[in-house]
């Protein structure tokens, strides 16, 4: 609202004539419209409650999900009546509920500094009348809003999965938007080819041990129930739901209040889009509508089918190739050996002064057909290629735990499989190796830490044991070594400890600039 219109309610609201009082009304509502957000208008209406009647005290209390019991006192305007002030006396106090279409939105009480009269009890019914019009069109504008960020996340997804992507990298996308709109603390993606295959792919804002979490049974899991169904299914309270509350022990996993789980199906059901919320975020999930996220998933199902039919097209493809790189190496390689053997049987038959050139063609030769293995192997490893950096950074961690002789933890945060430039996974790959063999070998650890995290500008990687610590660092040829996989990324390697306080390995490399348009 103008600020004139302030001074002209603090000022004149409640000494002039009738007709002034109703063109201020006026100018109220029109300023209502104007306000976006529904709490800065409803901040706003109890200021104009209070300016235009005169009021002392006004509060705003929001009516519940049932719609009798108030969720809470939005706003205060004003000093609240004492205990032992009489309100009994006409005219001391009013209230008008304030609706949207057929339901009861709120109420709006108002304590008089004297008493109000029947021309107050009508300004205050207009405004209520005018505000809950101007709330209404806000919640359509703010919902038409919210439908057009689930549209465009979809579309992104779609764009995102045309793209050559990994199924894993595809269904972390999925969770990762469907948290950031619906304003989750954490979601999560089960699926598999059927009911009985069921497992966690990924999970989303939530610092746990995804592949501990992966070993949990799933045969009475929300997800079955959806995967049956066919239908959304909406929690008031998955800490204490059984199919769900054992999570709750594991580290990281937040507290969880209310949850949603919808179907991920295209052409039958074959998984499910968990979103749990914290107890004080409630609010979000009362706003969302099921249909929102359920319309996102089913969209998201069939861009992973998509994917999915382009991944079985790009093996299929690799197949194909195999089979031209073993048909090469049937015609070319294996009949060039051959010619290389029938030479130097010949050798005998010659005279001494050739035996030298003859053997020199057959070196140059068999040199040959080593380079065009060598290729060909290179083909083959190349094509084969499908694995993720974080399948391949668990497989690590996991090849490891015979060494160590327990469970190393695993952590990571930021996009990790999308965020990783292919030249650096080698290195990091090998610099995990190398350091978790060394706390293997010399550091007699007895628990270990891995971290992986992209952040906006940088990879890192962070090997953390509680073993007996660094020794000389100089006399470690695989500390240089990894120090020099960081330089030719541009990157650094840092040590923490020392002798008998474990040791932290920090191995850093730079992202590149992100294109801008």
């Amino acid at each position: 609202m103008d600020h004139g219109l302030d001074q002209g309610l603090d000022r004149e609201g409640v000494t002039e004539g009738r007709p002034h009082r109703w063109s201020l009304l006026l100018e109220a509502v029109v300023g209502l419209a104007r306000t976006g957000q529904v709490d800065d208008l409803l901040a706003r209406l109890v200021h104009l409650g209070a300016s235009l009647v005169g009021a002392r005290y006004v509060v705003l209390s929001v009516v519940g999900p049932d719609s009798v019991e108030p969720s809470r006192l939005f706003m205060e305007h004003g000093t609240a009546p004492g205990p032992q002030e009489d309100l009994l006396a006409p005219g001391a106090w009013m209230e008008v509920p304030v609706r949207v279409g057929d339901q009861v939105f709120g109420h709006l009480r108002l304590v008089a500094a004297t008493t109000f009269d029947q021309e107050d009890e009508e300004i205050v019914v207009a405004l209520a009348a005018a505000a809950g019009v101007t709330i209404e069109n806000a919640r359509l504008h703010s919902e038409a809003r919210r439908r057009e960020r689930w549209l465009a996340a979809t579309a992104e997804i779609t764009a995102r999965l045309l793209e050559q992507t990994t199924e894993l990298d595809a269904l972390q996308l999925v969770a990762d938007r469907a948290r950031e709109l619906a304003g989750a603390t954490v979601s999560w993606v089960i699926s598999g080819v059927d009911e009985d295959t069921l497992e966690l792919r990924v999970v989303s804002g939530a610092d746990i041990d995804i592949e501990y979490m992966r070993t949990l049974p799933l045969d009475q899991s929300m997800a079955r129930s959806v995967l049956s169904s066919g239908q959304p299914l909406r929690l008031d309270d998955l800490a204490h739901d059984q199919r769900i509350s054992r999570h709750g022990l594991i580290p990281g996993w937040p507290r969880l209040g209310p949850g949603i789980v919808v179907p991920l199906q295209a052409d039958g059901a074959r998984g499910a889009l968990g979103l749990g919320w914290e107890p004080e975020d409630r609010d979000r999930f009362d706003r969302l509508e099921s249909a929102l996220p359920a319309g996102f998933a089913q969209q998201a199902s069939l861009a992973l089918k998509v994917s999915q039919a382009q991944a079985d097209q790009r093996q299929l493809a690799v197949l194909r190739d195999r089979d031209r790189i073993g048909r090469d190496l049937h015609d070319v390689v294996i009949q060039r050996l051959f010619a290389v053997g029938l030479g130097l049987e010949s050798i005998g038959r010659l005279p001494a002064e050739q035996h030298a050139q003859r053997l020199d063609d057959a070196v140059e030769q068999i040199d040959e057909t080593i380079r065009d293995l060598r290729s060909a192997i290179h083909q083959l490893r190349r094509a084969g290629q499908t694995r993720d950096v974080h399948e391949q950074v668990c497989d690590v961690v996991a090849w490891s735990e015979p060494v160590l002789g327990f469970r190393p933890y695993l952590r990571f945060t930021g996009p990790v499989r999308t965020g990783i430039p292919d030249a650096v996974v080698p290195d990091l790959l090998a610099v995990l190796t190398e350091a978790i063999s060394n706390a293997g070998r010399h550091a007699r650890a007895r628990s270990l830490r891995v971290e992986v995290s992209v952040q906006d500008d940088a990879v890192t990687l962070v090997v953390r044991d509680d073993g007996q610590g660094i020794g000389d660092p100089s006399r470690d040829s695989g500390l240089g070594n990894m120090r020099h996989r960081a330089l030719r990324h541009g990157g650094r390697l840092t040590l923490g400890g020392g002798v008998g306080q474990g040791t932290e390995v920090r191995w850093e490399v730079p992202l590149p600039p992100r294109a801008t348009a």
